[in-house]
């Protein structure tokens, strides 16, 4: 397990307590007085140094990682989190494949006068950015489909900015209230399947009333 956020220690022990002697616990705080806490001979390590450092981040994943678990409960800020994220979760160093990401305390970024965002949408855009990422595969343009080669400007929200790094790596996500769990993996493709021929095409953009879908998707298409 690797914890981004240790302060006087507490976590630490919790996890021990939880997970049982053979958890292997690493704790990263920029504070040196959290060395404190570090006791190798029940596997609790603790490295000192900044989450917003990247090549820090990848020399703790290179020292104790692969990792299982992954929890940011560090500096709160919106930009700590982007780079914990973009640095730990595609890098198979870092994490394994199924591993869980969890970005704690995100109610900290509801409101911004504390100073851990410039805007409440900061945490938005963190979650919503990625889940708009899971499905980027999706946004190409598929020839063999005529409504996406009639539409191609429709296949990506243009007020939306390029999916962040660690999008594609994500194969599932589970909010709660302040926290957000992120698993490691790829999306598989989605897959057709059809059984039987008895079928009629669908006209519900025909039997809905007008203005419920936009006016330039062809009625009857899907």
């Amino acid at each position: 397990m690797l914890e981004m956020g240790v302060q006087s220690g507490g976590s630490a022990r919790l996890w021990k307590q939880w997970y049982g002697s053979q958890l292997t616990y690493v704790g990263v705080d920029i504070d040196a007085r959290c060395k404190r806490s570090e006791v190798p001979a029940e596997r609790i390590f603790i490295e000192i140094g900044s989450q917003l450092d990247p090549a820090f981040l990848r020399s703790v994943c290179a020292k104790h990682g692969p990792f299982d678990v992954v929890i940011d409960d560090g500096g709160h800020t919106a930009d700590m989190m982007r780079v914990s994220l973009s640095t730990i979760l595609p890098d198979r160093t870092c994490v394994k494949d199924g591993a869980t990401y969890v970005v704690e305390d995100l109610d900290v970024m509801a409101r911004c006068d504390r100073g851990y965002c410039e805007k409440p949408r900061d945490v938005y855009d963190l979650v919503g950015r990625s889940f708009y990422g899971m499905h980027r595969e999706h946004h190409a343009p598929r020839h063999d489909h005529a409504h996406h080669a009639r539409h191609p400007a429709k296949l990506q929200d243009p007020t939306v900015e390029e999916p962040p790094p660690w999008a594609k790596h994500i194969r599932a996500m589970t909010l709660y209230q302040s926290m957000a769990f992120f698993e490691r993996g790829r999306t598989p493709g989605l897959t057709r399947v059809t059984r039987g021929s008895d079928r009629f095409p669908n006209i519900e953009r025909e039997l809905n009333k007008q203005g419920t879908y936009r006016n330039d998707f062809s009625a009857g298409v899907s």
